[in-house]
């Protein structure tokens, strides 16, 4: 099945653009107002809840709205406990009902699309909720996460397993 003209159209755009994307002045918030967003709209998902569902059964829910101990995840970076997503350990808990989308199947999934170097532990059951914390693991200096098994490679220590793979 050929790819949708809307995604082709994203995959050109985000073509033309790439040296202003790789640039150190271009952001997550704008990747993901130019291109995540649009890109994910296109295969069909409803990214600003036009449809009105109520929060635990719309298709995305946005990071600002997910509750971290009673407070906004944001908190966590504006108390400067971490600077962004991949500094993060995340325990989160789901609703029993709702989130039936993919994306929540399994932690390995979640994991990625958070964009999180850790997250601990997915409990069902409960109020959406997240509970952030300063990941304890070393920063890969290629993939920038912090994971258990940087600095444990002889050959390359500032890698993770992952990396260490792909740059043999």
């Amino acid at each position: 099945m050929p790819a949708p003209v809307a995604i082709l159209d994203l995959a050109a755009r985000f073509g033309e653009h790439i040296d202003a994307c790789k640039s150190g002045s271009y952001h997550e918030k704008q990747l993901r107002t130019d291109c995540i967003n649009p890109l994910f709209e296109a295969l069909g998902w409803d990214m600003n809840n036009k449809q009105g569902y109520a929060e635990a059964c719309r298709d995305v829910i946005h990071e600002d709205q997910i509750k971290v101990g009673g407070a906004v995840k944001a908190k966590a970076r504006q108390e400067k406990k971490i600077g962004s997503n991949l500094e993060a350990t995340v325990a989160l808990t789901l609703p029993a009902e709702g989130f039936t989308h993919p994306v929540f199947s399994g932690p390995a999934t979640l994991h990625e699309f958070l964009i999180l170097s850790d997250l601990q532990q997915i409990i069902r059951g409960g109020d959406l909720a997240a509970v952030v914390t300063e990941s304890s693991h070393h920063k890969c200096a290629r993939c920038w996460k912090h994971l258990p098994d940087v600095g444990t490679h002889a050959e390359h220590p500032t890698l993770c397993g992952r990396c260490e793979e792909v740059v043999g």
